[in-house]
């Protein structure tokens, strides 16, 4: 059975309007007029200042994702000394504790990318791996610390898929991979930042010696780190709830790529270039 769905047809710049007779048959301007794109109504591609502001938060988000990750291996001769560990045990933290849960868990979380919304999904892994980090300041032990990398390694598992996902949905395949080139420069400006942020937080906490803190109470200096790396994570979290959950596969629709074509009915006026029809849909 057909179902009703409002339609967009926009022409390739320059091109001719076709005459819209009351019923229309999309399929000769598909395989040879000057159509370019065909979308629901409810899915207009958007902008492309929008679409970079979104390429410009998730690139943030793995900034901050890399900060937070090397940033323990500016801290090894404090967190040796203070907990009494091994070269062993904080390469365990440094490596394995990290990175098993976020190679295991990129699997069922890109999976769940494919159902669910993108962009909670890392909103909720950005706030994820901000708090496990800030929480490092309170382990007293090896264990709870261990505990603590374990939740970060998880948090940062949803950056990867879904941010290709939604990027995917927010750019045409002409400008697709400059917008992924500009996403992975989070990877190399994030590793770079990381010391430099981390070196220069840990030289200022370290003339400091201990900090009293309501709640959590008398924290070490490698311990502040911790706090001032991962609590500005929450606000990257919350500029995720900015961006809008894309129609899946609108960026992609060029000519030659659009749902099968139906007769159609014309339902509205002529706008420039762009018709909106409404037809049936198998």
């Amino acid at each position: 059975m057909c179902r009703g769905v409002s339609w967009r047809v926009v022409l390739v710049a320059g091109a001719p309007a076709p005459r819209v007779p009351r019923q229309i048959c999309l399929l000769p301007y598909l395989t040879e007029g000057p159509v370019r794109y065909l979308t629901r109504m409810s899915d207009r591609p958007a902008s492309p200042r929008y679409a970079w502001y979104v390429v410009a938060v998730m690139t943030l988000a793995y900034v901050s994702a890399f900060v937070d990750r090397q940033i323990l291996s500016l801290l090894v001769p404090p967190i040796k000394r203070d907990l009494g560990i091994s070269d062993t045990q904080m390469s365990f933290l440094i490596g394995l504790a990290f990175s098993v849960f976020f190679t295991l868990l990129g699997l069922p979380i890109a999976r769940l990318a494919d159902r669910r919304s993108r962009r909670n999904i890392m909103a909720t892994g950005v706030g994820l791996w901000s708090v496990f980090t800030a929480l490092c300041a309170t382990a007293q032990t090896y264990g709870r610390l261990l505990v603590m990398r374990v939740g970060v390694g998880v948090g940062e598992a949803t950056i990867n898929a879904p941010s290709v996902s939604l990027i995917a949905d927010y750019f045409p395949r002409e400008r697709l991979s400059r917008a992924m080139s500009v996403f992975s420069l989070g990877i190399f400006l994030g590793s770079g930042l990381a010391y430099f942020i981390g070196g220069s937080i840990v030289g200022v906490v370290s003339e400091q010696g201990r900090w009293v803190l309501p709640v959590i109470g008398a924290i070490r200096p490698w311990q502040s780190v911790f706090l001032a790396v991962g609590l500005p994570g929450l606000l990257v979290a919350l500029l995720f709830l900015t961006i809008r959950e894309p129609a899946r596969g609108g960026g992609g629709r060029r000519s030659g790529h659009f749902p099968r074509a139906v007769y159609l009915r014309v339902s509205g006026a002529r706008l420039g270039g762009a018709f909106h029809l409404r037809g049936a849909q198998p």
